[in-house]
């Protein structure tokens, strides 16, 4: 039940981790802000509002020169709640696509592009990349890219992107065959 309880948490950070930002100004994105987001901000759920108001901090912004231009809140967002939400999604493409669960000698490795897409997509990822399968779920919401080891499923890289916006890679690995 705990277990259970911190997943939620980790996912309510995820959903709004998601929501902001970029994904605000999508439609899809606009409206899970509007129908989910700001009524549970507003008491639905009294949770959400302390875990946000932790998450959103005061940064001072300089223009180049210098001068300071004022004040903005900024999103500092803890990356292993968002790091356990994207291992459950994998586990769950890996049962989509094998009708089993993922063995628990895979590793699952995640990364975030932090507005730098290069960073997930560079030689030879970006390879990797076009040959991956793709399929957009809920008119764009979640669209991901799988590209998975032949004769080990277990083994692959994923792309997930959401609200056209925030790109994740994840990558399911078993340790010893970095190794070899």
């Amino acid at each position: 039940m705990q277990c259970n309880n911190e997943l939620s948490k980790a996912e309510e950070q995820f959903r709004f981790f998601l929501a902001s930002g970029a994904a605000y100004e999508s439609e899809s994105g606009h409206r899970i802000w509007n129908q989910r987001i700001r009524p549970d901000l507003k008491g639905r759920r009294s949770g959400l509002k302390p875990l946000v108001q932790s998450m959103v901090k005061m940064a001072k912004v300089k223009s180049k020169s210098g001068i300071l231009l004022g004040y903005w809140p900024v999103l500092e967002q803890d990356q292993e709640p968002i790091n356990r939400v994207l291992r459950k999604i994998v586990k769950g493409l890996y049962y989509l696509d094998t009708n089993q669960i993922l063995p628990t000698d895979i590793q699952i490795l995640c990364g975030h592009d932090r507005g730098n897409i290069k960073n997930l997509l560079s030689p030879p990822l970006d390879k990797v990349f076009r040959e991956s399968r793709r399929v957009d779920c809920g008119n764009v919401v979640v669209s991901y890219w799988r590209n998975i080891v032949k004769d080990d499923p277990a083994t692959s890289i994923t792309w997930l992107r959401f609200y056209e916006d925030k790109l994740f890679m994840v990558v399911t690995y078993r340790e010893e065959d970095l190794n070899t």
